[in-house]
């Protein structure tokens, strides 16, 4: 059929039982995001999922058999937020250059990883070692989100994929800004006066950012 006749829109030709367990999925899911950044990983339980989700333990169950599977999928629901929020920054960056594209690119990443995400990732990585079946689950999750992230931050920089010297510096920046939201994790490293210390070494990186471009 031409003229795009024929395909069909988000839901139609769906029953309205598979309508109701996609609509329980994705509430399920929502539930357990909120949780993971408001709670972390050990204090997240089915039961608080399913009561923030408003159903039953057994509709949930019929998803995610196990904690591990809610907990993956949840996090691969993390990922697409992140990717989203990542291509939204770079469209609103699309008119500026130089510098000031650098600086703000900066900003930007600084302002994702700096949120409950980094925690709630890094929090499920450290369970991961003691839990086989976290760890294998979260296997992929890994992979993907490697691959969002370099070609979410190659958009928000304006590089091209094949820039060498851009991909080394967003390396560069990625560990960077890694390293600082660890130490307002764990406490190390900036002390008192956290937040002016934080602008300063993210004003110090911006500022060197264009001489290593």
């Amino acid at each position: 059929m031409g003229g795009g006749q024929g395909q069909r829109r988000a839901g139609v030709g769906r029953t309205p039982q598979q309508e109701r367990s996609s609509t329980t999925r994705a509430k399920v899911l929502d539930a357990a995001v909120d949780c993971l950044l408001e709670l972390g990983h050990t204090n997240t339980t089915a039961a608080l999922v399913a009561d923030r989700a408003g159903v039953s333990r057994g509709a949930m169950q019929y998803h995610f058999r196990t904690k591990s599977e809610l907990v993956a999928a949840a996090v691969e629901r993390l990922v697409d937020r992140l990717s989203a929020e990542m291509h939204q920054a770079a469209e609103r960056l699309r008119s500026t250059s130089g510098g000031d594209r650098i600086a703000a690119a900066i900003d930007a990443w600084w302002a994702s990883s700096s949120r409950p995400l980094f925690v709630a990732w890094l929090e499920l990585n450290v369970a991961a070692h003691t839990d086989p079946e976290l760890d294998s689950l979260l296997g992929g999750v890994r992979g993907r989100l490697t691959t969002v992230i370099r070609q979410q931050s190659l958009e928000l920089f304006g590089a091209e994929p094949g820039d060498k010297e851009a991909a080394l510096f967003i390396e560069m920046t990625l560990a960077m800004l890694s390293g600082l939201s660890l130490a307002r994790y764990t406490g190390v490293g900036v002390g008192r006066g956290r937040t002016r210390r934080e602008r300063e070494i993210l004003g110090a990186w911006k500022a060197t950012a264009p001489a290593l471009l």
